[in-house]
């Protein structure tokens, strides 16, 4: 079964081009448009990575992170956050993300990320996590 990708960001655009990055390289791929979708995709499923917008106009990505970190079910599953130069790094730390993806990103660096989050993601649940 291949690995489940979640991909979380306000912008069509952006999430569809990272959707299509994803499916060519044989990830299962669950999109939503905002956290609070965000929230709900992920009562449904269990991601091997999540790749999360910051900015967004509901439930911005720090929240959402801090709100996967705190489920018992969720806080082993690897994040990685888009974001800006100006972003604010160390409350995103604190937040429970993993890794950053500064926008504009490469194509090749979202396939690296993503196979180095759910190598580690897999090793989180092969050590108990």
């Amino acid at each position: 079964m291949p690995d489940t990708v979640l991909l979380v960001d306000d912008d069509a655009q952006l999430l569809h081009i990272a959707e299509m990055v994803f499916q060519l390289e044989g990830y299962n791929v669950v999109t939503a448009a905002s956290g609070a979708k965000a929230m709900e995709a992920l009562t449904q499923v269990r991601p091997d990575v999540i790749f999360l917008d910051i900015m967004m106009p509901d439930i911005d990505g720090a929240e959402v992170c801090r709100r996967i970190r705190a489920d018992p079910k969720l806080r082993h599953v690897p994040i990685a956050v888009f974001t800006a130069a100006e972003t604010r790094d160390q409350e995103l730390l604190e937040a429970g993300a993993d890794e950053f993806i500064v926008k504009p990103y490469s194509v090749e660096g979202l396939r690296e990320v993503a196979k180095r989050l759910v190598a580690a993601g897999g090793q989180a649940r092969d050590d108990g996590a």
